[in-house]
């Protein structure tokens, strides 16, 4: 019996062994820098509206919704650009490109997602009422006696070292404040939506937002 649970242990972390053998493999595989170019849009859904009764399903209502507000009108795609959007230096910092500008940021990457955070810190207007929690990604705290926040920049990808996926949210934002006015956002940021921001929407309060993909290759 003891030599049966011996030969089963030793089974066991030959194959753990194996396992890591071989993901360290694959993530040698990888050569760095590694760089990514824009390729094009992917639709991910329709508008999808709520308010604190939940989602509007009403096809006839969302459409209305859309008509006065042809802010979520996307284009079917973009093109290809030989600019770099993304440049991995190592699995651990990525360079990225806004036009001419380029930031460096740390890397964290979960199975398949990747989360870039700037190096650098920068201050920030505070985040208008509309929109406090409602995206997943931030990194702020305030800064005492004034009314900015420090934190840093950060983005969010989906995929591997061969393909990613920028999700973007184009949304609106109406919300009543504590002396009943209405404050209003629109936007479009490369993060994912907290769906637990749904559950505070309260009376007369309005979400819409539209979900599309930036997918990137690397070259």
């Amino acid at each position: 019996m003891n030599k049966f649970y011996k030969t089963i242990s030793l089974l066991f972390l030959g194959g753990c062994v194996l396992s890591a053998c071989k993901k360290e493999s694959k993530e040698e595989a990888v050569v760095f820098p590694l760089i990514f170019h824009s390729e094009r849009l992917e639709m991910n859904s329709g508008v999808r509206v709520f308010t604190k009764d939940g989602e509007i399903k009403d096809p006839g209502k969302i459409a209305n919704f859309v008509k006065y507000n042809d802010y979520f009108q996307i284009p079917d795609s973009t093109n290809s650009t030989k600019d770099s959007l993304f440049t991995f230096s190592s699995k651990n910092q990525v360079l990225i490109s806004y036009g001419t500008r380029k930031t460096l940021f740390d890397l964290a990457k979960t199975n398949n997602m990747f989360l870039f955070t700037s190096t650098e810190e920068t201050a920030f207007t505070r985040d208008p009422h509309p929109t406090k929690g409602l995206f997943k990604h931030i990194n702020r705290s305030p800064i005492p006696a004034v009314e900015l926040d420090l934190g840093r920049i950060m983005h969010v990808a989906y995929g591997d070292y061969k393909t990613l996926k920028l999700p973007m949210q184009r949304y609106f934002i109406s919300r009543r404040n504590n002396d009943s006015n209405f404050s209003q956002a629109v936007g479009t940021v490369n993060n994912d939506i907290d769906e637990s921001f749904i559950s505070t929407l309260r009376n007369r309060d309005t979400l819409a937002y539209r979900t599309y993909h930036i997918v990137c290759s690397s070259k």
